[in-house]
């Protein structure tokens, strides 16, 4: 059996990366997505991947694991919240990583088939650090079974 978590993250990373824009203000500023912990930055928005979680789903003919993986959504504003930030970039994943109900936009690796994406869950959380600065972010919960081909 091989680690498919590991290949899930990858094929998520590789169709987001350079694939997002930040258009909801006009400015079309390309929106980084960083694979894990962000140490530093000076963006005000980007997406981070972050927990995992793997169940073993394998039957008697193959290797099945379900990956489980949350994708943050994150805007750092001065100004009044506006949730609208948050959801044009979420849209702009949704669309890229399930362009259809049979279909996903992830990113092919050797050795695994990606089948059944889907959206498990989304919520948003604002933290207010003074009357002009806050932190807002959505956080989506992602599924996938991977099946091992080799």
């Amino acid at each position: 059996m091989k680690d498919a978590s590991g290949a899930f993250r990858k094929a998520v990373w590789m169709a987001l990366n350079g694939n997002l824009v930040s258009a909801f203000d006009g400015s079309n500023t390309p929106v980084a997505v960083y694979d894990g912990q962000v140490t530093t930055t000076n963006d005000s928005l980007y997406v981070l991947m972050g927990s995992e979680r793997t169940t073993n789903e394998t039957n008697r003919t193959r290797f099945v694991t379900r990956c489980t993986m949350v994708l943050e959504v994150i805007h750092r504003s001065e100004y009044a919240v506006d949730s609208r930030v948050l959801d044009d970039i979420s849209q702009q994943m949704m669309q890229i990583l399930l362009p259809t109900p049979q279909t996903s936009g992830l990113v092919p690796q050797d050795d695994f088939q990606f089948v059944a994406l889907q959206l498990e869950s989304g919520n948003k959380l604002n933290l207010t650090l003074s009357p002009v600065s806050s932190i807002n972010r959505k956080i989506l919960t992602l599924s996938c079974r991977v099946v091992q081909l080799n």
